[in-house]
C-alpha cells in the first residue's frame, strides 16, 4: 500500500499531533497521504467521502470506537478498508495503540495484512427507512424506571417475550460491547452468526439466544399495564435514531453490505480479548 487518508477524532487530536505524526512517517516511507477534516463522531449527517483521492488504498483511523464505527461505515460505499489506532479508552475495534502505531503502519506498506469482510446489519420500522450497524441494534426504555414488554421473533416464530430494560441484536463484532455487558457471549469475528440478548429480563430463564446470520428477527413493543403509550428507544451503534411505539415492530437482518477491515497477522481477536477486556478488569 502506498496511498493513504487519515481521519481523525477532532477532540481527541485537536491540535493534529497525531495526525501529523502518522503522516509523516508515512511520507518517509514514500506513500502519499490525504489528511482529512477531523470528525465528531455526532456529526451523523456530514459526507466523509468528499475529498477522499480516488487512488487511496486504505484509511488511517485515530479515535476510539465510536471514531472507528462512524468511519468505516461512511467509508463503506467506496471499499476502502480501515485500520483503527486507539485514542480512547478501550478501543476495541481498533488494531493498535498510537504508540505502537508505526510498527502496524510498517506492516500495511510491506503488504503484510489481510482484509476482514464484516457484514452490517439493517434495521427499520415496517413501512420507514432502514439504519445500518456494525455492532448492535439496541431497543430500549427511554428513561422511565420501569421494564417494557418485548416479544422476539425470528423468522416469524416467537422465541422470547420479555419484561425487561430492553433487547440487543449483535453481530459477532459487536458482542464486545454492549452485548458482552448484559451477559452476551464473546463471539469471533469469523464466525456467521446473530446474537439476541435482554438486558436486565425480569425473569430466572430469560438467556442470550444464537440464531443464524440469515434469520429475520422481530422485535415488538407491546403496551404494559399501567400504560397503552410506552415508548422505546432504537439505537444504532450507540447513536439514536428513532423510537417505537407500543404496537410497533423494528425487524433486523444481516445486510449485503460490509465493512473492509485491516489485520495484522501478530494481532488476532483473542489477543484484543486479553489485552484490552482483561486490561480493563485489572
Amino acid at each position: 500500500m502506498k496511498h493513504f487518508c487519515i481521519i481523525a477524532n477532532r477532540a481527541k487530536d485537536e491540535n493534529k499531533e497525531y495526525t501529523n505524526r502518522i503522516a509523516g512517517f508515512l511520507q518517509a516511507l514514500g506513500c502519499s497521504v490525504y489528511a482529512a477534516v477531523p470528525i465528531d463522531p455526532a456529526e451523523t449527517e456530514r459526507d466523509l467521502t468528499r475529498g477522499i483521492p480516488p487512488e487511496t488504498e486504505a484509511a488511517i483511523v485515530l479515535g476510539g470506537d465510536g471514531t472507528f464505527l462512524h468511519a468505516a461505515k461512511a467509508l463503506e460505499p467506496l471499499q476502502i478498508p480501515v485500520l483503527g489506532i486507539n485514542l480512547g479508552n478501550l478501543g476495541f475495534l481498533t488494531t493498535s495503540e498510537i504508540h505502537t502505531a508505526e510498527p502496524a503502519l510498517r506492516s500495511l506498506v510491506q503488504d503484510a495484512y489481510t482484509i476482514q469482510k464484516l457484514p452490517l446489519l439493517t434495521a427499520g420500522k415496517k413501512g420507514g427507512g432502514c439504519w445500518y450497524a456494525m455492532n448492535d441494534v439496541v431497543i430500549s426504555r427511554s428513561g422511565y424506571s420501569r421494564l417494557l414488554h418485548f416479544q422476539v421473533f425470528v423468522n416469524g416464530e416467537m422465541v422470547g417475550d420479555y419484561q425487561s430494560d430492553g433487547v440487543i441484536v449483535s453481530t459477532p463484532t459487536g458482542s464486545t460491547g454492549y452485548s458482552m455487558s448484559a451477559g452476551g457471549p464473546l463471539v469471533s469475528p469469523d464466525v456467521r452468526l446473530l446474537l439476541i440478548t435482554p438486558i436486565c429480563p425480569h425473569s430466572l430463564h430469560a438467556r442470550p439466544l444464537v440464531v443464524a446470520a440469515d434469520a429475520e428477527i422481530t422485535v415488538r413493543l407491546l403496551p404494559t399495564f399501567r400504560s397503552r403509550q410506552e415508548e422505546a428507544l432504537v439505537t444504532v451503534d450507540g447513536d439514536e435514531y428513532g423510537t417505537l411505539s407500543a404496537g410497533e415492530e423494528c425487524a433486523v437482518r444481516t445486510s449485503d453490505r460490509q465493512i473492509s477491515v485491516l489485520r495484522l497477522a501478530e494481532v488476532t481477536f483473542w489477543d484484543r480479548v486479553r489485552g484490552k477486556l482483561q486490561h480493563s478488569e485489572r
